[in-house]
């Protein structure tokens, strides 16, 4: 017997109604130490039985007898738990365990093992609970997305196909599914899962920004499938203009793929959304090195310098940049104020020793 049915059946005939059940059961948790009332939950037929050679002899004779006990001790899991004290949760749920392999109270173990940090526990409590409960696809999602942060992304990846397949309307899980098949190696089978996510309206401002980050680090770090991911990146930036993120993105893998001007372009519109964004600057200033347009790369790191953002890296930049335009006594100015601020550094008094003497 399982535990729904034995709580019907044990505890509907002493409270008459639901939220009197609900009253009842708050004050004990709080009111009485969750291992005092385990006498009261016990079977009194299990005391009755006191000619039995042990206790354990009449449980295994008495197959419901043990779902009583499973039951009993999970209750006693459950105030643990409300308390929140999931260590004695944990060993509670365990111990019901020993009675009746029941998939709620794996489920019930793995969210304390959650709580805990246990996550090795947690799997292994989750995939005993789906075993049994297949039907159950918060348990199989939770199990996928553990799965997946512990490295093991071809089990996550079978998990949560599998959760798809039964609901195909959940939209976040096929993110999360199709992170784990690029995880695994299998990047156009996760492509052809986000690429239509992308436009797709029911996906929330921030999964769809997680799909541009996804295309974003392949298109990055692989240089692969680069036309889909500015496709992406375009879409997301249709769809929401004030967010410098796609731009973002956009700008960056242009730029290593050596289309500069396209990249600059991205770039400059991420500063206009994002002004104080260092490096999205930082980017955009050697794009325009590149194209020695070099009085509109000074005009960006003054900007950042009137914003109070001049540390060292920025003026080292900067002075850099006057010198490359040939304007020896500005970067000359910008090396002498940095190393007044920062009279310990070393690189700016190294440039400054690099620079013609002054007539």
């Amino acid at each position: 017997m399982r535990i729904s049915a034995l709580f019907r059946r044990r505890f509907s005939v002493y409270i008459p109604s639901v939220n009197m059940t609900r009253r009842l059961f708050r004050f004990l948790i709080i009111a009485v130490p969750p291992l005092l009332l385990l006498p009261f939950l016990l079977s009194p037929r299990l005391f009755a039985q006191s000619s039995s050679p042990s206790l354990t002899d009449a449980l295994g004779r008495n197959t419901e007898q043990r779902a009583e006990v499973a039951f009993n001790m999970f209750v006693v899991g459950s105030m643990y738990e409300f308390q929140e004290d999931f260590t004695k949760a944990f060993t509670a749920y365990e111990a019901a365990l020993g009675y009746d392999d029941d998939a709620e109270i794996h489920a019930a173990a793995a969210r304390c093992a959650l709580a805990l940090n246990r996550s090795s526990a947690a799997i292994d409590h989750l995939g005993q609970a789906t075993l049994r409960r297949p039907d159950v696809l918060q348990w199989k999602r939770m199990l996928g997305e553990l799965y997946l942060s512990h490295g093991h992304a071809d089990s996550a990846s079978t998990v949560l196909t599998d959760v798809v397949r039964r609901d195909s309307a959940d939209l976040p899980t096929r993110i999360l599914l199709a992170e784990a098949r690029m995880k695994a190696g299998a990047w156009q089978a996760a492509s052809d899962l986000l690429y239509p996510l992308a436009s797709n309206t029911s996906v929330g401002h921030e999964d769809r920004l997680r799909i541009g980050k996804l295309y974003f680090q392949k298109a990055l770090e692989q240089q692969t499938d680069i036309v889909r991911a500015i496709a992406v990146f375009d879409t997301l930036h249709a769809a929401f203009p004030e967010d410098w993120r796609p731009l973002w993105f956009r700008g960056a893998v242009l730029f290593n793929e050596g289309n500069t001007d396209a990249s600059i372009e991205s770039f400059e519109q991420v500063l206009e959304l994002a002004p104080d964004n260092r490096e999205a600057a930082a980017i955009l200033v050697r794009a325009l090195v590149s194209r020695q347009r070099y009085r509109k790369a000074i005009d960006i790191l003054e900007d950042l310098h009137r914003r109070g953002q001049a540390d060292v890296q920025l003026l080292l930049m900067l002075g850099e940049i006057h010198a490359l335009a040939g304007d020896t006594a500005s970067a000359r100015s910008v090396w002498e104020e940095g190393l007044r601020r920062h009279p310990d550094n070393a690189d700016l008094r190294q440039r400054l020793e690099q620079l013609p003497a002054q007539p």
